[in-house]
């Protein structure tokens, strides 16, 4: 598991950018993406084996256009709140069904993480 968190600033997009999705990872590391927070950066790993893998591995899978503001957020695994108190909560249980990423020939780009994250950059 990968218990840090981070605080992502909030920003202003310019119209063209795309914001990238990533295939979930329920490991360490959970996310390296430097530019979110210093907390997912390349170098604040701790000093493990995955380490030296991680940042090959960790590769987007699909986009979407960018809005012209996001918000603030605290995130860890999952996205926690924003810089308005929009928060939300995650309770994981079994499903009878679900697809696969598209980065291992299935239909889902978005997982719980991915959809959590964007909520809160996005709504007030």
């Amino acid at each position: 598991c990968d218990f840090r968190l981070g605080k992502v600033a909030a920003r202003s997009w310019r119209k063209e950018q795309m914001r990238a999705i990533y295939e979930y990872r329920n490991r360490y590391p959970i996310r390296i993406d430097e530019d979110r927070s210093p907390a997912w950066a390349p170098e604040n790993l701790e000093d493990l084996p995955q380490k030296r893998n991680a940042w090959k591995a960790y590769k987007a899978i699909g986009s979407l256009p960018q809005v012209k503001n996001t918000y603030g957020i605290v995130e860890g695994g999952y996205g926690i709140m924003n810089e308005v108190g929009v928060a939300i909560g995650e309770s994981t249980c079994a499903a009878p069904w679900g697809s696969m990423p598209l980065s291992q020939n299935g239909s889902a780009l978005f997982a719980i993480d991915s959809l959590m994250t964007l909520a809160l950059e996005r709504t007030s």
